[in-house]
């Protein structure tokens, strides 16, 4: 038995054995094709909700992503002077990204690693004004997260994604 590896950009890897008895052997692989789109939801600070929408430019490997992120409603576990404050907080601020990624490790791995760099605008919806955000507007966001899948449909990911902001000066 010979072990093989079999690899084509865009399709997802197959591994297996092959019992050579006889001098040459044809073998026909089946390779499924790799994920193209991928649709995250999640909650920033296991708090407030977002959502990302990733279009892998090359398949399972490169990404490009649109992200929203919203502070409109959120879910937190408090207190205030010692009693049990409203599990439900509101602020009138939105995210909205963009980034560019790539994984380190192929896609059919139970553990990947991936790497991201982008930018956030800080949107305030608040009655009476819609816009940029006045102190903070734009943010910087890389991005490391570690992606663990037994099944190629459903995968479950951790992010670390620190927004570093730019401030322009006021007078």
């Amino acid at each position: 038995t010979i072990p093989f590896r079999a690899t084509k950009p865009g399709y997802l890897p197959i591994e297996g054995q092959i019992y050579m008895d006889q001098p040459e052997k044809l073998i026909a692989l089946e390779q499924q094709l790799a994920t193209r789109i991928a649709f995250d939801i999640f909650l920033n600070n296991m708090s407030y909700p977002g959502f990302n929408f990733t279009y892998f430019l090359v398949p399972d490997t490169v990404f490009a992503r649109v992200s929203v992120l919203t502070y409109l409603i959120g879910f937190v576990l408090d207190e205030q002077d010692g009693e049990a404050a409203s599990m439900f907080a509101s602020h009138t601020l939105n995210n909205f990204g963009f980034s560019f990624g790539f994984f380190f490790n192929d896609p059919d791995r139970t553990f990947r690693s991936y790497f991201a760099l982008g930018g956030a605008w800080r949107i305030i919806t608040a009655k009476g004004y819609w816009g940029l955000e006045p102190a903070a507007p734009f943010a910087a966001q890389p991005i490391l997260g570690f992606e663990y899948s037994r099944n190629q449909k459903f995968k479950i990911y951790a992010e670390y994604a620190p927004n570093f902001y730019f401030a322009p000066e006021r007078h």
